[in-house]
């Protein structure tokens, strides 16, 4: 089982060696394990080797994985536990990149609702935006991670996915690059997400935007509040 989960994780690893920063290496990890696992129970489902050898994971087992791959990387992560916004237990991760911490929530980018596609609400980001998860005290106090002005801690402004007013919506879905997988965009300000969910609704520019860039005939939208991120899945 050993050698199996090696093996899996150094292909990860491989492509995360082939990339420069810090943060594109914990990026690549992200979507690496992402693109292989699913969020199901398995008999390892809490287990890296379920995650990374069997493709079944839940969150314990999501976030040991990213914590073996990473550190085999030659990246500082670790695990918190802890409960979500609903008091359930949760797992997830804390990474440091570029001289920062970051939280890291695979479990939730990888969730069934995106429909098998990995979005990234939950990647590299502080504090402030992780309001709806509290870490467990007792075991050990998890490091801060601030907000910064390091662009590639913010997902979004990085890749161009960030807007300023949800009227730029059409305009970026229409720039999306590639036909497949999830839209994704983070709005300044929860106010411009509501507006953007409005669009979603009820716009013609964007119905007609989606069709154009992705060629499918429908979509249906999600989206995350706490982090001001729109998902939209076309099918």
């Amino acid at each position: 089982m050993k050698i199996e989960m090696d093996l899996e994780a150094d292909k990860i690893v491989s492509k995360a060696a082939a990339v420069e920063d810090e943060v594109e290496k914990l990026l690549t990890i992200h979507d690496g394990i992402a693109k292989y696992c699913e969020y199901t129970d398995g008999a390892y489902s809490s287990e890296a080797y379920g995650c990374l050898v069997q493709g079944k994971a839940k969150c314990e087992g999501y976030a040991k994985a990213f914590l073996y791959v990473a550190r085999r990387a030659g990246l500082n992560v670790m695990n918190v536990t802890g409960t979500d916004s609903r008091g359930e237990n949760h797992v997830w991760n804390i990474a440091e990149a570029d001289g920062h911490y970051c939280q890291i929530d695979l479990t939730w980018d990888d969730d069934q609702r995106y429909e098998g596609k990995t979005v990234h609400a939950c990647f590299a980001v502080p504090d402030t935006m992780f309001t709806d998860h509290t870490p467990d005290l007792s075991a050990y106090i998890p490091p801060e991670c601030p907000e910064t002005e390091s662009l590639r801690m913010d997902y979004y402004k990085w890749h161009n996915h960030y807007l300023e007013s949800a009227s730029e919506l059409p305009d970026q879905i229409m720039a999306w690059p590639g036909a497949t997988g999830a839209m994704e965009f983070r709005l300044s300000s929860a106010d411009e997400l509501q507006a953007a969910i409005k669009m979603v609704k009820k716009s013609a520019k964007v119905r007609d935007a989606v069709q154009n860039a992705s060629g499918a005939a429908t979509y249906r939208a999600m989206a995350d509040e706490t982090r001001n991120v729109l998902v939209i899945l076309p099918s």
